[in-house]
């Protein structure tokens, strides 16, 4: 079962704190940052996804597959073997008469391309963060009073009744979140800490209750930490209810192209990813030419996909390496599409396909799929072929008037793969003038009155 945003807030945020505070007076306990520091968001379905215990090379009935980069972008994986495949970036659409090339960006999902998507509207989130085509994170609006958000469909619901103690919040004010957390009248007050034996002073960065002592000075604090658990930089508890930020005490912080929890471990130097584009073209440098560096789909403007380390250099594929000259396209004949070996640690993709077309691995030509409006025409049904090896599915006719049918007198929605008709059905109108009576047919399998 998935962990809900608001137990996740509370179990993390207190062990968290509560960890600081102990490496702090010189524990081993765990440090960590305070919850703006950048540790990774476990509760973004985008990024984790369910867990699939069934995948792997050590489940039962695992048989490899091949890797087929047909109608695919970046980098595929066998879930069985773990075998990988490197599918290329995305190409532009190819313009029709008189229009535009059209910029694709790959699916981090399915390793399709298509259309960028950039906004909380194109993936019908309502509420919390999502993380767009090109690798960006884009907070969505907060829920309306009486409503939480859904970590998994992005969709504002009831809120569940929930207590400071059900996240291990023991003090301060808090958002328990549910409504707005900018908004007073949505948070809740947590206590204080009188009763507390040995921890009167709430920590209200992490809403837990700590001794009521004077602090070590900032160095001294991170010195321990570092000896205790490798702290490098970022902000910990002080473990007298304050906090101490480390970045301000020589010889922490991170290093120019470093940043602190950057990679989702908190209190941890760390390179910056490099965008997600730049990883599913199977870049990681830039090519000193600018005509032959990458430019994003969704910003229009050239990529920063790394440097590379001499003596390697970083050839006009964007793979760091030896002096190498990749290959091109006319190296391979011209084919219409498909990805190839450029002899350089890297991937070139020829093309691209027109639009609704696909590149059939085997073939490197593109295949025009078929269309509900032609080739499927007053029929309907899912699970179609869609002539280039994949499956579509044509709407299914309109409720009020049509009914899909699979051959007369079977009715009902047809079988997967199996085309119907779309069935018109008949209305009292269509009886003759003066007729009367119940169950008389519809011409699609059921009855009116």
């Amino acid at each position: 079962m998935r962990t809900t945003l608001r137990s996740w807030i509370g179990v993390s945020l207190f062990s968290f704190a509560t960890a600081a505070l102990a490496a702090a007076c010189g524990s081993n306990e765990e440090v960590a940052a305070p919850p703006d520091s950048g540790f990774a968001d476990t509760t973004n379905p985008s990024e984790t996804g369910p867990i699939d215990f069934d995948a792997g090379p050590d489940a039962p009935n695992c048989v490899p597959q091949a890797l087929d980069c047909t109608g695919r972008c970046g980098q595929i994986t066998d879930p069985c073997s773990g075998a990988t495949k490197q599918c290329g970036g995305c190409l532009p659409i190819a313009p029709g008469d008189g229009g535009a090339a059209v910029a694709q960006a790959c699916d981090l999902a399915t390793n399709t391309c298509g259309k960028p998507k950039l906004t909380c509207a194109d993936f019908e989130a309502e509420c919390g963060r999502i993380k767009t085509s090109c690798g960006a994170y884009v907070d969505c609006p907060v829920c309306a009073d009486g409503k939480e958000c859904d970590p998994d469909t992005h969709k504002c619901k009831d809120c569940t009744a929930v207590t400071c103690q059900d996240l291990g919040y023991e003090c301060g004010d808090a958002w328990l979140g549910c409504g707005d957390p900018a908004k007073a009248g949505d948070r809740t007050n947590c206590g204080d800490c009188s009763g507390i034996a040995g921890r009167p002073r709430c920590n209200t960065a992490y809403n837990v209750c700590e001794a009521a002592c004077v602090p070590k000075s900032a160095k001294e604090i991170c010195d321990a930490a570092k000896a205790a658990k490798g702290v490098q930089c970022g902000a910990i508890s002080d473990g007298c209810g304050g906090v101490v930020d480390c970045n301000k005490v020589a010889g922490y912080g991170c290093p120019v192209g470093q940043s602190c929890g950057v990679r989702g471990l908190a209190n941890r130097c760390d390179k910056y990813e490099p965008p997600v584009e730049c990883t599913l073209a199977g870049r990681n440098c830039n090519p000193t030419d600018p005509k032959k560096q990458l430019v994003s789909a969704c910003t229009n403007a050239a990529l920063d996909c790394g440097s590379c380390t001499a003596p390697e250099v970083c050839n006009d594929n964007g793979v760091c390496g030896a002096p190498c000259t990749p290959k091109a396209c006319a190296d391979y004949g011209n084919p219409q599409c498909g990805s190839f070996d450029d002899g350089c640690k890297g991937t070139i993709t020829c093309g691209p396909c027109p639009s609704n077309s696909v590149c059939k691995e085997d073939t490197k030509k593109c295949c025009a799929k078929k269309t509900c409006a032609v080739d499927y025409k007053d029929k309907c049904g899912t699970g179609l072929d869609d002539g280039c090896g994949g499956k579509m599915d044509c709407s299914v006719c309109d409720g009020s008037k049509e009914k899909c049918i699979v051959g007369q007198p079977n009715t009902g929605t047809p079988t997967s793969g199996t085309s119907g008709s779309c069935c018109k059905k008949l209305t009292c109108s269509d009886y003759p003038a003066g007729s009367c009576g119940r169950n008389l047919t519809d011409g699609c399998g059921g009855t009116i009155s």
